[in-house]
């Protein structure tokens, strides 16, 4: 093989591994040949963790990390945070994991850490009553888009003994305050990783990144 087709295959990307004296996983990817970043950071919660009776308290604890902190007290504060740098904020519940996300430039990464440090650290689950009624919106949406595919649907989830739904059920909707804050404890807490893709450096991250995450702790394992 010539030099030119070991040059084309090597990935234009370097990964970086750390673990944070909190215990938290960090993973860094640098893409020095793109002009965006992505601060990600996965939780060890979903369906798969939950109970019948827990059933959706994961994807409602998602929504309510969005609903402010102690720095930012609503959520237009939080976006409004968030686009000022130019970024986008986006998160995900799946069946054994979490995703919260912000891509912004890489200029503003110290930034983005900050608000993701921010609403994990200190969050507040204001408007409830409010994020409940988009929460059962969901969930009556994902209903029926399964409507059409049951069949296939109840076959999946039985090689998977999984039965429950990431959204959870109608049901489920009606999460008080104080489970949500339990919820947080006892879910959100079990392992975290870190995972930031930018052009900036492993190294640079790894010594910045613990200001803003520190408080947050790695926890203790979940097991489903």
């Amino acid at each position: 093989m010539t030099n030119s087709a070991l040059a084309i295959g090597k990935p234009p990307y370097r990964v970086g591994r750390a673990r944070l004296s909190n215990g938290l996983k960090l993973v860094t990817v640098e893409t020095p040949h793109l002009h965006s970043a992505t601060l990600c950071l996965y939780v060890r919660a979903g369906s798969r963790y939950e109970t019948p009776e827990t059933n959706g308290i994961s994807h409602f604890l998602e929504h309510m990390l969005f609903r402010g902190s102690s720095r930012y007290p609503s959520s237009f504060a939080l976006n409004l945070a968030i686009e000022e740098l130019g970024g986008t904020l986006y998160a995900e519940t799946g069946r054994d994991y979490s995703l919260y996300q912000i891509a912004l430039h890489p200029r503003y990464i110290q930034s983005g850490m900050e608000i993701l440090g921010d609403l994990f650290g200190a969050p507040e689950f204001r408007d409830i009553e409010l994020e409940r009624k988009i929460v059962v919106e969901e969930i009556l949406a994902q209903n029926d888009m399964d409507q059409a595919g049951e069949d296939q649907r109840v076959v999946a989830r039985s090689r998977l003994q999984e039965d429950r739904c990431p959204l959870g059920e109608i049901g489920s909707a009606w999460i008080n305050h104080d489970q949500l804050s339990a919820a947080f404890q006892l879910i959100a807490e079990p392992r975290r990783t870190a995972r930031w893709q930018a052009s900036v450096g492993h190294d640079w991250i790894r010594a910045n990144v613990h200001e803003d995450v520190g408080p947050v702790e790695a926890g203790r394992r979940c097991h489903p």
